[in-house]
């Protein structure tokens, strides 16, 4: 994760990417992240198997 937001900080500071799109990668990212573990409870990943 750090070296992804490395990345996308490198290629803002370059003008590559401008400051809205960049803002907006990040709150994605954010989001993706907090969101999975719970996605993956609803989908049944984590819970022991039944014996």
């Amino acid at each position: 994760m750090s070296g992804v937001l490395g990345a996308l900080m490198t290629t803002r500071g370059l003008g590559v990417i401008p400051p809205p799109l960049f803002a907006l990668m990040v709150v994605m990212a954010i989001i993706t992240t907090v969101s999975t573990a719970p996605m993956l409870k609803l989908m049944g990943f984590g819970q022991k198997a039944a014996v």
